[in-house]
């Protein structure tokens, strides 16, 4: 196995993938949804692949246009709360997988490989993972600033998330994640993953997110801001705690005195998320610089609108968002985190800041004193996101099934 993966990690060249081997590929994902981090990069995966391997997909929500070269199994599970919607999906992912794979093997006896995002399925051959939940509870949770019943909840998620990413990572024979820094994680708390890990890095669309200058401009007047404004946006699913919203909107207060003329765009979260922080804003007297737009389906106009990206987040481990914002030309401005870590030049294409309100004001004072040098630190962010295009992950990822497929280390459909 461990010249396998050597095989693997060192491939570079472009591979033909052997069309006379016949695979089944099981892939397993809570949402594969353009707007997941991590469901957007398994779709582009299956796209990737579906044209060499006979596919099946279990998921909540797949979308895909054509799904005619898969199998898909809808899971219904609820939309809230997010412990619910986890534990349902594994019990009810187990329950399908055992008949489904009784099925494959009395249909045919090709090989079968099961690809799971983290612990959904404990018993996957490949787990892609993208989060560690017990390195995170160990060494961030207690920095994150977040209380009752939401903190209980989060912290139960998390310890359920880190129960079944054990068993997952302990049964699986490969296991990819995107960044070196997770994978130094993994080997820290899990150390027999130490052979099992492969670094496949998040892919962004370049072509979609290209700057559009024309509705920028268009939506920079619709949300409100002038030509004077320096547009920092912050953009995340939720958790905005973890994620460092509450730090810039401290450090934007302390630039009042300043009258430097910071907007902040925060896009995404649900309702209760983002009443907690304008209720923040308020307190801190910088509403009126703070424009909340709510979950968006398409992020890029908002990106256009901005001046500069910003996530000063606990933890990540390849984050989506901030590689998008490069490549709409963003210089970025972000804390010493996995992945991020891997692709920003200080002062090249964005800035390290130690995450601190204190530090994120100094920083942004720093900038405003020489904000003529944006535009071209974009330019070196766009060049940075090219190195992470789709073709690239896809490729990467056909070329790892193609050097599976010849391998005898996945059990076969009638070992299962």
């Amino acid at each position: 196995m461990a010249q396998f993966i050597q095989q693997v990690r060192g491939s570079k060249n472009r591979s033909k993938v052997d069309a006379s081997v016949v695979m089944n590929i099981v892939i397993i994902d809570l949402f594969l949804n353009k707007n997941s981090p991590v469901g957007s990069c398994i779709l582009q995966e299956i796209k990737g692949i579906s044209t060499t391997y006979q596919l099946t997909v279990l998921s909540s929500y797949l979308e895909l246009k054509d799904k005619s070269r898969l199998a898909f199994h809808k899971v219904r599970i609820p939309s809230q709360p997010n412990f619910l919607r986890y534990l349902m999906f594994y019990y009810v992912v187990k329950a399908k997988m055992f008949f489904l794979l009784r099925k494959m093997r009395q249909t045919n006896g090709e090989k079968t490989i099961v690809q799971a995002t983290s612990g959904q399925y404990a018993k996957c051959d490949v787990c892609h993972t993208q989060f560690c939940h017990a390195a995170y509870l160990k060494k961030h949770w207690h920095k994150v600033d977040v209380k009752g019943i939401r903190k209980f909840l989060r912290k139960l998620n998390h310890s359920f998330n880190s129960w079944k990413e054990k068993k997952a990572f302990s049964n699986a024979k490969l296991i990819v994640v995107p960044s070196r820094d997770l994978r130094q994680e993994l080997e820290k708390h899990y150390p027999s993953t130490t052979e099992k890990l492969v670094i496949i890095p998040n892919p962004v669309d370049t072509a979609s997110f290209k700057r559009n200058y024309e509705i920028g401009e268009s939506q920079r007047k619709t949300l409100g801001f002038g030509t004077e404004d320096t547009v920092i946006a912050f953009a995340a699913l939720g958790d905005f705690e973890r994620k460092g919203l509450g730090l810039l909107l401290e450090a934007l207060a302390m630039l009042k005195e300043n009258q430097l003329n910071y907007k902040i765009l925060v896009v995404g979260g649900r309702p209760p998320e983002i009443s907690l922080f304008k209720r923040k804003a308020t307190r801190l007297g910088v509403s009126g610089q703070v424009v909340f737009t709510g979950f968006q389906t398409d992020i890029r106009p908002f990106l256009w609108a901005s001046d500069m990206f910003s996530l000063p987040s606990i933890y990540e481990a390849f984050s989506l968002v901030c590689i998008q914002a490069a490549a709409a030309k963003l210089p970025l401005l972000v804390t010493n985190i996995s992945g991020v870590n891997e692709y920003v030049v200080d002062n090249e294409n964005g800035w390290f800041v130690e995450r601190s309100a204190t530090a994120i004001a100094a920083k942004l004072r720093e900038i405003y004193a020489n904000k003529s040098e944006l535009d071209a630190m974009g330019i070196c962010a766009e060049k940075t996101a090219n190195r992470y295009s789709q073709e690239v992950f896809q490729e990467r990822w056909r070329n790892l099934y193609s050097t599976l497929a010849k391998k005898d280390a996945i059990v076969d459909a009638q070992e299962l």
